[in-house]
């Protein structure tokens, strides 16, 4: 049974660990592409106004659903591996599996077709599951400062509105303005806090950005596993190495990470905003679609930390991953990749 269900076994596992470790990265993407602004401003905004622990804000419910999601994954990705597998054996006579596996081999356009086309189906795939946990992701991460800000409006409200019943008093007011104290915020959790989006604005606010986040992961997933066993393959021949051993799968782990996101950022980016904008407003009013803008600066705010954070989980989750499989093989044998 563990043979049978390795695939599973190992991505679960290995992607809880890798998600949690990372979180706070993650965290500060949102807030950057959110509320436009960068890295230092983010992180130290949210750690004086928030406290350390706002880093782990919803940390439970995504990382549960990025390990399910991150499962159904790499099982489709397995599955329509193997099925391309036999089509390019059919068609040209040449397994691309048994190439990838064999000692000295370097990658070939079939490999890197056969992955990258199983990648950008498992990305498909999984986006139906995966859109309404990244939203719930987002609006967690997102609301401390949305109930900070607007608390703060609040305050400023009443001040102003003492401030000028007590001139039309004809008290003297010595500072001539009162600045109000900024108010500490609890918010709920992110079930609760999801919860009230979908009363607001309705079930279907559960795939706001879909179609972005369609295009993003089709495209993200198909370069993240093309990069992964590409990279692999190649540090895999160097002397020492061993299969899947050494320094080859966290490097080919951490480049698939920060291929992927370099490439869909934008996409990202767009998503973001709109289901920001989404989660603002009431049911029933209209939020155009963002254009997409591929080299333009504002496009790819928050990639320096998205790509940090990709490499580190990547890095993380494939080491633990490969680590599991092989475990597994010691002890029911092996079987094909």
């Amino acid at each position: 049974m563990a043979k049978q269900y390795k695939t599973e076994l190992a991505a679960c596992s290995s992607s809880m660990v890798a998600t949690t470790i990372a979180y706070p990265l993650d965290f500060v993407k949102s807030r950057m592409q959110g509320y436009q602004i960068d890295y230092k401003t983010a992180a130290r905004d949210a750690y004086h106004k928030e406290g350390l622990r706002a880093f782990w804000r919803g940390v439970v419910p995504p990382t549960l659903s990025i390990a399910l999601v991150r499962t159904f994954s790499f099982r489709m990705y397995q599955g329509t591996k193997y099925y391309l597998d036999q089509q390019f054996f059919e068609m040209n006579g040449r397994s691309p599996l048994i190439l990838a596996n064999t000692p000295g081999r370097l990658p070939t356009w079939d490999t890197i077709a056969c992955h990258g086309i199983a990648g950008m189906a498992a990305g498909a795939f999984v986006t139906f599951l995966s859109c309404p946990f990244e939203l719930m992701k987002l609006n967690a991460q997102l609301a401390g400062k949305v109930a900070r800000d607007k608390a703060i409006l609040e305050a400023k409200e009443k001040v102003g509105k003492s401030h000028t019943e007590t001139k039309q008093a004809g008290k003297n007011n010595t500072t001539g303005h009162t600045i109000a104290k900024e108010p500490k915020i609890k918010t709920p959790g992110s079930l609760v806090l999801f919860s009230q989006q979908l009363k607001t604005g309705g079930y279907g606010r559960a795939y706001a950005g879909f179609q972005l986040h369609l295009a993003r992961d089709i495209l993200g997933t198909g370069v993240y596993f093309s990069t992964y066993e590409t990279v692999k393959q190649t540090l895999n021949n160097f002397p020492g190495a061993g299969l899947n051993g050494g320094f080859a799968v966290p490097i080919a782990g951490g480049l698939c990470g920060m291929t992927s996101w370099a490439v869909i950022i934008p996409i990202d980016t767009a998503k973001t905003t709109y289901q920001k904008a989404r989660l603002a407003v009431a049911k029933g009013v209209h939020v155009p679609m963002p254009h997409l803008h591929y080299f333009k600066r504002a496009s790819y705010r928050g990639l320096g930390v998205s790509c940090m954070r990709s490499a580190v989980v990547n890095m993380i989750f494939f080491s633990i991953y490969e680590s599991a499989k092989t475990s597994i093989d010691r002890f029911v044998g092996d079987e094909l990749d």
